[in-house]
């Protein structure tokens, strides 16, 4: 979205709208699979799997990376169906977005409920049109999923502020995969963010009265990448107010 918003932009004319962009922020995001569909390491050194289960998972990582590199995004998909379901086989979990919520809770989409109320539906306007679980969007969407975005993050980070914050504790999107993301990408202001020291994040909360240590966060070249504890997938979610406080600190220039 960013990318595309910066190349309207280039080419605005009295018909169009400029977007006054200052940066963009990216919540535990699926940007590389090359990089980023990569299980092994980080699930063994978690002591989630064993060495047999680390060699065979690895195995797969290997052949879904290929198949990436190849360009054969359906065989991609394939491939990390398969990983995705060793996983949670070898588990025995439902759940690959908090590795200390074993099983998927029912709960968690109680918003779907909400959505179909008739008062949501009529201030969304959205008519009769059924409400999809997501199922088919996602299915028809499976090659895409196995392409990169790293060409476009890489023109957004040339021209933009960039915050990718990842949950410490979420398996399908984790920090270590958007670390090695990062360290193996180019843009012209690279050097700057390995130069740059990692530091702790605090947070001020004003119900307790004292700093919380948020996570980590390493600054520099238009690039902020940050840890954050005690959070999974969906950071909002389970550190509503970390999460505010960090939107806060990225919109400031805080961080």
């Amino acid at each position: 979205m960013a990318a595309k918003i910066h190349n309207e932009n280039l080419n605005i004319n009295d018909n169009k709208i400029f977007i006054n962009l200052g940066g963009i922020a990216i919540g535990n995001g699926w940007m590389s699979p090359e990089h980023q569909g990569r299980y092994a390491d980080f699930l063994k050194n978690h002591g989630l799997i064993d060495h047999k289960q680390y060699q065979d998972l690895d195995k797969l990582d290997l052949d879904l990376v290929s198949k990436v590199q190849e360009m054969k995004w359906r065989e991609a998909w394939q491939f990390s169906d398969t990983q995705l379901n060793f996983i949670l086989t070898a588990l025995n979990y439902s759940n690959l977005y908090d590795y200390t919520q074993d099983q998927y809770r029912p709960s968690s989409m109680n918003f779907w409920y909400w959505m179909s109320q008739p008062q949501v539906r009529k201030a969304l306007h959205v008519g009769t049109q059924h409400f999809s679980d997501g199922l088919d969007i996602y299915m028809s969407m499976v090659g895409d999923t196995m392409t990169s975005s790293v060409p476009e993050l890489m023109l957004t980070l040339e021209n933009y502020k960039v915050l990718a914050f990842h949950g410490a504790l979420d398996i399908i999107c984790h920090y270590p995969g958007a670390d090695l993301l990062f360290s193996n990408s180019n843009w012209t202001r690279k050097g700057e963010y390995e130069a740059a020291e990692r530091k702790s994040w605090w947070v001020w909360n004003d119900n307790t009265q004292v700093h919380e240590l948020g996570g980590y966060v390493k600054t520099g070249g238009n690039l902020s990448l940050m840890l954050i504890r005690n959070a999974g997938h969906s950071v909002p979610v389970k550190q509503p107010l970390w999460a505010l406080r960090l939107m806060e600190d990225f919109i400031n220039g805080n961080i």
